[in-house]
C-alpha cells in the first residue's frame, strides 16, 4: 500500500467545492434535527451558549474593525455575555454595540449558503478560526468551556 501524500493534489482537492445534493426528505430530516437542538428548553440551555458566544464574537469583531482594543469576553451560564473594549470615538462604540445582535443570524445564513453551494468545509474552517480568536479574549470559565466543547457539539 502506497502511503505517500502528494500535497499539491491534496491542496487542490481541499479547495474544490463539494456540492451537497440532498433530497427533499434529507433536508426535512436536517431541519427537524436543527429544531430539535434549539427548541426544547433543556437542550437550548446547552446549545444556546453557542448563540450567545457568536453574538459576543460579533461585538468583538466589530470592535476590532473599528479600532477598539478588546480586553475581555465573558459568558454567563444564564446565556448572558459581556465584551469589554476601549478606544476613542462614539461611532466605534455604537457600531461594536449594535453588531452583536445580527451576528448569529448572519453567520447561520452564511454557513447555510456555503453548505448549499459546496463550500461547507471552508466555511466551517473559517468559523473555527473565529472560535480560536475568541480564546485570546476569554476571561471566565463558561466562555472557556463553550469554546473547548465547540468542536464536539
Amino acid at each position: 500500500m502506497d502511503m505517500t501524500v502528494n500535497f499539491n493534489d491534496a491542496w487542490d482537492r481541499l479547495w474544490q467545492p463539494q456540492i451537497v445534493d440532498l433530497a427533499t426528505g434529507q433536508w426535512v430530516v436536517l431541519l427537524v434535527l436543527v429544531l430539535g437542538l434549539v427548541l426544547p428548553r433543556p437542550i437550548w440551555r446547552i446549545t444556546g451558549m453557542y448563540s450567545t458566544l457568536v453574538h459576543e464574537l460579533g461585538h468583538v469583531i466589530s470592535a476590532l474593525f473599528t479600532g477598539r482594543f478588546v480586553t475581555g469576553l465573558r459568558l454567563g451560564w444564564d446565556h448572558s455575555g459581556e465584551v469589554v473594549s476601549r478606544g476613542r470615538g462614539k461611532a466605534s462604540i455604537i457600531i461594536s454595540g449594535i453588531f452583536g445582535y445580527p451576528a448569529p443570524l448572519l453567520i447561520s445564513a452564511a454557513l447555510l449558503w456555503a453548505t448549499a453551494t459546496g463550500y461547507a468545509g471552508r466555511a466551517l474552517g473559517i468559523y473555527a478560526l473565529f472560535f480560536v480568536l475568541a480564546l485570546v479574549f476569554v476571561r471566565n470559565w463558561p466562555a472557556f468551556v463553550a469554546l473547548l466543547t465547540y468542536p464536539w457539539a
